[in-house]
């Protein structure tokens, strides 16, 4: 989704602070003390909320793994459960006195 481009002027104050325009952070949904991204990139500062950070993560990652692909997470859950299997397993045939694990 692209949104239309709209500049206005501001200035840097002595202790390195810029003032978001108000009408950018009505629009944004920014309040105080709310946490931005800032990237440096090209020459240019780009600020992104965490949100909109976390979004574009997601947007990253989906481009590798696809949109509904695999859950890592399930992958990892199902790995374990079958290496738990197994070392139950290797623990009834310690315990029964057929394997050779001393």
């Amino acid at each position: 989704m692209e949104m239309a481009q709209r500049t206005q002027t501001g200035n840097v104050s002595a202790s390195g602070r810029i003032v978001i325009p108000a009408a950018f952070r009505k629009e944004l949904g920014l309040r105080t003390g709310d946490d931005l991204l800032i990237q440096f990139e090209d020459g240019c500062l780009h600020l992104r909320t965490r949100a909109q950070g976390l979004k574009r993560a997601q947007e990253i990652v989906e481009k590798y793994l696809g949109r509904g692909g695999p859950s890592m997470a399930d992958e990892l859950i199902t790995e374990r459960h079958a290496e738990a299997a197994r070392e139950d397993e290797e623990f009834e045939r310690w315990r029964s006195g057929q394997s050779g694990i001393e």
